[in-house]
């Protein structure tokens, strides 16, 4: 079967603009012509549709015998139709010149067509083939133009004044036969102004509009191609803003007394300037002001403006600005700001500057605190403390620490690497050593930096007060007093228990502490250890202790502890017993319930997606229940959704996703429950969806694809922007929100954002923007979500890419939320000190905590040293524990507290105050409280909630004064506590 058929050939095939040669007589050897420049138009059609292709190609023929012209086509199929000739008219004598050619086809199949064409002359000498491509698209009609990228200017003009706009705008056409493009204003109201147009030549369409604006408002400029079978495209549109001419006599406004902060930075810094200035303007129309900030060498960035704020027809106005910029060049900074009116007249400028000046290359350090103060020879003493540096290039090496002794020698130089720093240019260092002193006399401690290049800081001292230790027999030190802080606690995964017990050793050389848990059958449980809290050579110090670890067989148990001095010698076991009571097998709580959407249309399919929170004390959660409720009181069938691997099933969320299309407007409940294994039911949470008349009748529902976001890793605990992009689409061309979330692995979600979809109105596919910061607090990969929502509510699928969170490789560990929760302490006497922190690190071993009070006379007391606390996530965790603390004077005693990590980075030093009173009686005890009981146990997120209940106390001093009440967060932060007076008829009950 041919491709091409009715095709026509030699209309008018005259040469044309061509050069003869009479060469006088002798004959030479002939010589083939040559062919070149084909050309030819139009490049495609429809199939089955006949079109006129007509062209022109150029030859050379120093013979002047040409002929004919041979073409014929391969066709998409393969196969080629043959070559037809055709003679050419008034071809004798001449040797160059161009050939015109026309032809008809009529293409029987779609696709492409290579069309060969060559000479021959009277000698049967060939030149060589020329080709060109001719496409044949599916249908009649062909496809339209498409336009896009239109770039016009100007973009505003003058009531009165003629516009002449020029521009440009990419066409993009399948049958590649674009023809015209046409242009057209239309002003803000009444009929369009005349369009004009012109031919396509290229990919690209310039154009050019002249009018003259009546009226002042918003024109629309609209430009369309159309191509050679009259296909039109859709318009892509613009505005020009007309406004009414300048009035004439109006006066420009006037600038002064600019003045801001800061006015000096540091090279690196990123410079946030607030300021004011005075703008007056003897017209009364003031408008707007600018702020640009120019760089040292002469470059400035974009100005930002804001309107004047203030009553119309002011003449004067004070205007306060901020404005950021990055000092990553030293030299001077200007800040130049200006006014203008409403008539566009601006004032002059007026200036201030900012000098940015390279940071000295030395550090320096301050603030040394350390202990002990004082120690003895031939007895080791733990060294140890902080200081603050800075270094304004940002390459701190080493903290040095040496003694310094008192014949001039050196001793316990040790040298510590600063890795993993927060900030290169500031921050705290700590540093510990052991030091025996072999000389009695003063002692001088020294610290300083060293930064990369090998410059020293400035060496901070502190005196340590030597004496002579003797030669005595070593005393084994002893334990007494142990208790703890509960003795009866109940089986689970996680279990606390803390206490303390005293330790006292005659020699002052105390060193470090054992504590052993054996369960029921003997067998070690768990065992504690770490170095003796306080200050080198006390006689007695009461050694606290906590920990979490997971109990699962009841009976009882016992506790052992001793201690060791620094020769190795071994107390005494105290002992007391722990018992471990087990659970009794009780129903699951439904704590919380979120669900979104919370509103949406009748007659969509939409994905309500949410969780249900729970605790449960038998750990053995199964299922998550939830059904729909109509605005007519009844029920839609239940669905379940099996609750899988989570991080607890003690306590947690359980996550659905249940598609439903309600058939009615009004308000659904959702409700939900949680079943355990046992077939246990807890109690049920609701939400109200409240659902009306769809917008757009028969509405399509939008579609999320292709996401893609970056980075895609980060390590944990560390502030991640995420950006990136994905498709929407919607064949109603109504797209309006999209949404983005991210979920941990253990299907916790992070806060959901929103925002809206730009890009051209009506468009039925776009490209959203992804923009979403969180800090991920667990490891392993975690799921970002995106989804839109088109303008009748209808949500789309949910399209999800993979964001996995790895450990930060040997970090220092990163304290944050440090409070002590307020108590009333006395001097004199022990105490329970509670923390609740925030705690963040890249490795799962449990940290050493170092854990000391400054006193008000600036004198320091260890709390606990070394103190190892097993938090309820290894590395990132909100949690509570806390320690025994005996003050010895009153005032305000500030808490200190820092970690240590497997790999000897130490944290930051977090802080808060602890209010202790003045000494006690003789005879005061601590009240003791017991039996708590109160309702509800479950309540509404958001929701006010009245709780009530009862606690059992007893004072044997008679003295209660107040209750002290607060609840903790999931989250482990604590909410504000209250305090309510005691008025008993029974003090003492």
């Amino acid at each position: 079967m041919r491709c091409l058929s009715n095709f026509l050939l030699a209309l008018g095939l005259v040469l044309a603009g061509c050069e003869s040669s009479d060469d006088g007589g002798t004959s030479a050897p002939n010589t083939a012509p040559s062919a070149s420049g084909l050309t030819f138009a139009p490049k495609s059609a429809p199939v089955g549709q006949s079109v006129t292709v007509s062209g022109s190609l150029q030859f050379s023929d120093p013979d002047g015998n040409l002929s004919t012209l041979y073409i014929r086509f391969q066709n998409p199929d393969g196969t080629t139709t043959p070559a037809s000739p055709t003679p050419i008219a008034d071809a004798a004598g001449k040797t160059s010149g161009a050939v015109p050619f026309a032809f008809a086809v009529t293409p029987t199949l779609p696709g492409e067509y290579t069309v060969e064409m060559w000479l021959e002359d009277s000698a049967k000498s060939v030149s060589s083939t020329l080709s060109g491509t001719f496409t044949a698209t599916d249908g009649a009609a062909g496809s339209a133009p498409t336009l896009s990228a239109l770039s016009y200017a100007p973009q505003s003009g003058v009531v009165g004044t003629a516009v002449e706009l020029t521009g440009t705008v990419k066409v993009a056409d399948a049958d590649s036969d674009a023809a015209t493009w046409h242009a057209q204003v239309s002003p803000p109201s009444g009929a369009a102004l005349p369009a004009v147009s012109g031919a396509i030549t290229g990919g690209d369409a310039a154009f050019a509009v002249a009018f003259t604006p009546t009226a002042p408002g918003t024109y629309t400029l609209s430009v369309t191609a159309k191509d050679a079978a009259g296909n039109t495209s859709a318009a892509v549109t613009g505005t020009i803003d007309v406004t009414e001419g300048v009035t004439p006599g109006n006066s420009a406004p006037t600038v002064k007394g600019l003045t801001f902060e800061p006015t000096t930075a540091d090279l690196g810094d990123s410079v946030n300037i607030a300021g004011s200035f005075t703008a007056e303007d003897v017209d009364g129309n003031l408008k707007s002001r600018f702020v640009r900030v120019k760089r040292p060498d002469g470059t400035s960035d974009a100005a930002s403006s804001g309107l004047i704020s203030g009553p119309s027809g002011q003449t004067s106005a004070t205007i306060t600005f901020t404005k950021s910029f990055d000092a990553d060049a030293a030299g001077t900074y200007t800040v130049e700001v200006w006014a203008s009116d409403t008539e566009d007249a601006e004032s002059a400028v007026i200036t201030g500057t900012i000098e940015v000046a390279a940071p000295s290359p030395i550090p320096t350090v301050d603030t040394l605190e350390f202990n002990p103060k004082v120690a003895k020879t031939t007895i080791n003493a733990f060294v140890n403390g902080s200081l603050k540096w800075t270094d304004g290039d940002g390459d701190p090496a080493t903290l040095e620490t040496r003694i310094k002794q008192p014949d001039g020698t050196y001793a316990a130089e040790v040298s510590k690497p600063l890795i993993n720093l927060a900030s290169k240019n500031a921050g705290a260092a700590q540093f510990s050593f052991d030091f025996k002193a072999t000389q009695v006399g003063e002692h001088q401690l020294q610290a300083f930096l060293k930064d990369e290049a090998g410059n020293s800081s400035n060496v901070l001292e502190g005196t340590i007060s030597v004496t002579d230790g003797g030669t005595a027999a070593n005393q084994a030190p002893v334990v007494s007093d142990l208790v703890l802080s509960d003795d009866t606690v109940t089986v689970g995964p996680n279990v606390y228990y803390a206490g303390s017990f005293d330790s006292s050793d005659a020699d002052g050389d105390l060193a470090t502490w054992l504590l052993v848990l054996k369960g029921p059958d003997g067998a070690v449980t768990k065992s504690l250890s770490g170095v003796i809290p306080g200050v080198s050579g006390e006689t007695s110090v009461t050694v606290p202790f906590s920990t979490t670890l997971a109990l699962t067989v009841p009976g009882a148990y016992t506790v052992e502890a001793s201690v060791k001095d620094d020769d190795g010698a071994t107390s005494n076991v105290a002992t007391t017993t722990l018992t471990v009571e087990a659970v009794v097998p009780s129903a699951p709580t439904a704590t919380l319930m979120e669900v979104t959407p919370t509103t949406a249309k009748t007659g969509l399919t939409v994905s309500y997606n949410g969780k249900v929170g729970f605790k449960d004390a038998d750990g053995d959660v199964k299922t998550l229940r939830l059904r729909f409720r109509r605005p007519d009181l009844t029920w839609e069938p239940v669905a379940e959704f099996p609750i899988g691997s989570l991080v607890s099933k003690f306590a947690g969320s359980a996550l659905f996703s249940l598609p439903y299309v309600a058939g009615t407007a009004g308000d659904y409940t959702v409700e939900g429950w949680i079943v355990d294994a046992a077939g246990k039911e807890s109690n049920a949470l609701q939400k109200t969806v409240t659902i009306g008349a769809p917008l757009i009748p028969n509405n399509e529902l939008p579609t999320a694809s292709a996401l893609v976001v970056a980075p895609e890793t980060a390590p944990v605990g560390t502030f991640v922007q995420l950006t990136g992009s994905f498709t929407a689409a919607d064949l109603d061309g109504d797209l309006a929100l999209r949404y983005v979330r991210v979920v941990a692995p253990n299907g916790d979600a992070f806060e959901t954002t929103e925002a809206a979809i730009g890009g051209p109105v009506g468009a039925l596919s776009t490209t959203v923007a992804v923009d979403y910061a969180f800090i991920p607090t667990a490891l392993g990969v975690h799921t970002v979500e995106v989804w839109c929502e088109d303008a009748a509510g209808a949500a789309s699928n949910v399209a999800t890419a993979a964001f996995d969170v790895v450990p930060t490789l040997a970090s220092a560990p990163i304290l944050s939320s440090f409070s002590v929760p307020s108590i009333v302490a006395t001097a004199g006497v022990q105490v329970n000190v509670g923390f609740l922190l925030n705690y963040v690190d890249d490795v799962t071993a449990a940290p050493t905590f170092q854990i000391r009070a400054r006193r008000p006379d600036g004198t320091y007391a260890w709390v606990s040293e070394n103190h190892t606390v097993v938090f309820s996530s290894a590395n990132v965790s909100n949690d509570t524990f806390s320690q025994p603390y005996k003050p010895i004077m009153a005032g305000t005693h500030v808490i200190e507290l820092w970690a240590i990590d497997d790999d000897g980075n130490s944290s930051n030093v977090v802080t808060d105050d602890l209010v202790v009173t003045g000494v006690p009686g003789p005879q005061n005890s601590v009240p003791l409280a017991s039996a708590l009981t109160f309702a509800p146990e479950a309540a509404f997120n958001g929701q006010a909630t009245l709780v009530t209940g009862t606690l059992d106390v007893a004072d044997v001093d008679e003295n209660l004064a107040t209750l002290h009440l607060r609840f903790k967060k999931p989250s482990g932060q604590g909410l504000t506590e209250q305090s309510f007076p005691l008025t008993l008829a029974d003090p003492s009950g």
